[in-house]
């Protein structure tokens, strides 16, 4: 149903300060259970609703399924959806607990890839990763230690040695063109 509404009843219901003219309400999908395919992505912790929005549409954009832990920006929030520009009602993100996640690609040998600063880090580019569940990190925790223990890769994404880490939107696309390449 649309229904159109006088502008200033516009800015009084939206939480934007200039709102674009358009609010809508939708029924939230129905969770889904824990399911990992090779190929997924595995948001650590993602706490930027625009982050997690930017993510979601460039999975979707390469059709990557992602999974998201604890601690990650809520899907539904309002930030979130705009940055993914509707791309979450798409591909729904599936949200479980780490260690159910790590399980489940343990029982179903699945290869868990987790980008690290580590000594032992393949090179993002040289690795397949077709097969995996890449882990990205959070923007001021990175990865989870837990995920760094029970990886079976470490990757590096390489840079300029005067740079120490890439916002977390732009290593997981870096990461997601790699795994379709």
């Amino acid at each position: 149903r649309l229904v159109r509404v006088p502008e200033s009843l516009m800015q009084a219901v939206s939480t934007m300060k200039a709102p674009q003219g358009a609010i809508f309400l939708c029924r939230m999908p129905e969770l889904q259970s824990l399911t990992v395919e090779p190929g997924s992505l595995i948001l650590d912790g993602i706490q930027d609703p625009g982050n997690l929005g930017t993510i979601l549409r460039t999975a979707d954009a390469l059709n990557v399924p992602v999974l998201l832990t604890d601690g990650c920006a809520d899907p539904y929030n309002e930030k979130t959806v705009r940055a993914s520009m509707g791309a979450v009602f798409r591909t729904q993100p599936r949200q479980a607990l780490a260690e159910d996640i790590l399980a489940y690609c343990r029982e179903n040998h699945i290869p868990v890839a987790a980008t690290a600063l580590s000594a032992r880090s393949e090179d993002i580019r040289t690795t397949d990763l077709s097969a995996c569940a890449v882990v990205i990190g959070s923007e001021g925790q990175g990865i989870r230690e837990l995920f760094l223990e029970q990886a079976d890769k470490l990757l590096i994404i390489p840079m300029q040695a005067r740079c120490e880490s890439l916002n977390a939107a732009v290593a997981a696309t870096i990461a997601m063109w790699e795994m379709r390449r």
